[in-house]
């Protein structure tokens, strides 16, 4: 019992640290994931989006660290045990919104029901140990095409996880082939940093 709870203690302290730790080694290695909750939030925060719609449940994480910092929160899931945990472990936020299922299938009937510009964080590739694999190893093209394709044309913000993967190798698209998958007509931005694709509208601060 008291290893546990020395570990409870000791987990979120070394979590605070991993992102100045980070910076220290000047940016090189994958960023931790508080990193990528502030990215997430800086966007939010930029174009006022009060939707969240991630892909990739996994264990929660993400859905959790930003409960407070949307209004409503979607989160599809391709593995039935990973949606059962997430399911039970966000029981009683009724903002959050759970699905199971093929995200290549899901997403649009998410994307459907939406009212105006969600955040999309889409990180539903194959990454081995506990992930869930479908036809394919990443689904990020069919996403982009319900986030961006579709006639309710909101001003949709997409960020993608894991950019070093995309090289056009081990069934992920290269970067370009998801730039020139984008619509022309939309004045859509694309760019690269810190590991992370950002595809965003306009800027409403321009």
């Amino acid at each position: 019992m008291a290893t546990s709870r020395l570990a409870g203690v000791v987990r979120p302290v070394y979590r605070y640290l991993e992102v100045p730790a980070w910076y220290l080694t000047g940016r090189r290695s994958v960023p931790p994931h508080m990193f990528k909750q502030k990215v997430l939030r800086s966007y939010a925060r930029r174009y006022r989006l009060k939707t969240l719609v991630e892909t990739g449940t996994y264990v929660g994480d993400m859905v959790w660290a930003l409960r407070r910092d949307f209004a409503t929160i979607h989160s599809i899931e391709l593995s039935e045990e990973l949606y059962e945990k997430a399911r039970a472990r966000f029981s009683g936020f009724e903002h959050i919104h759970l699905h199971h299922g093929d995200s290549r299938e899901v997403l649009g009937q998410v994307i459907s029901t939406l009212a105006g510009p969600a955040l999309f964080w889409l990180d539903g590739h194959y990454s081995g140990e506990r992930t869930a694999r479908g036809p394919v190893v990443t689904p990020v093209m069919s996403e982009l095409a319900h986030v961006f394709g579709s006639d309710r044309a909101h001003a949709h913000v997409a960020l993608i996880d894991d950019a070093w993967e995309f090289t056009g190798a081990r069934g992920y698209p290269a970067q370009e082939e998801l730039e020139r998958s984008l619509p022309p007509d939309r004045g859509l931005s694309f760019s690269v940093a810190d590991n992370i694709i950002r595809i965003t509208p306009p800027d409403p601060l321009s």
